[in-house]
């Protein structure tokens, strides 16, 4: 197997335990990657500007199972500006130039062996992007 496919990442690609759908969500969206295919549907409940609770579909990659998994246990508790800023440091570790070490969000280390991957790098993005989309999209 792949050197980027960790012991963690392949964990929480097979986690299951907050897929599926929501009646009626507060906010969702549905993002695909042109690049490889992947697709992610993120749907979420809020109170008080606040993320109470997610589920996704994803149809794509171990990477993007992992991210969204990782992404929907994580999310609870943030609001609009914390979700964006969680997906601008992701995104700054995962993009950072040789020789700069920029620290990856709590819990989100699993990916740092993606950085000389920049192929990859949308495979983990799209959750984050897709619930950013979400959050435009406003019921």
């Amino acid at each position: 197997m792949s050197d980027i496919y960790n012991e963690r990442i392949l964990a929480l690609s097979k986690d299951q335990t907050l897929t599926g759908a929501f009646e009626e969500p507060d906010h969702e969206a549905t993002l695909t990657n042109p690049l490889c295919g992947d697709r992610v549907h993120i749907q979420f409940c809020c109170a008080e500007d606040q993320i109470t609770a997610v589920r996704y579909r994803t149809r794509g990659c171990l990477l993007c199972k992992a991210a969204s998994a990782l992404f929907a246990f994580s999310a609870p508790g943030m609001d609009r500006n914390d979700l964006l800023r969680l997906q601008q440091s992701l995104e700054a570790s995962l993009k950072a130039p040789q020789g700069q070490d920029i620290p990856f969000p709590a819990g989100h280390e699993i990916f740092a062996v993606l950085r000389s991957h920049r192929n990859r790098h949308g495979c983990v993005l799209l959750p984050y992007f897709a619930a950013l989309e979400a959050w435009r999209a406003c019921r």
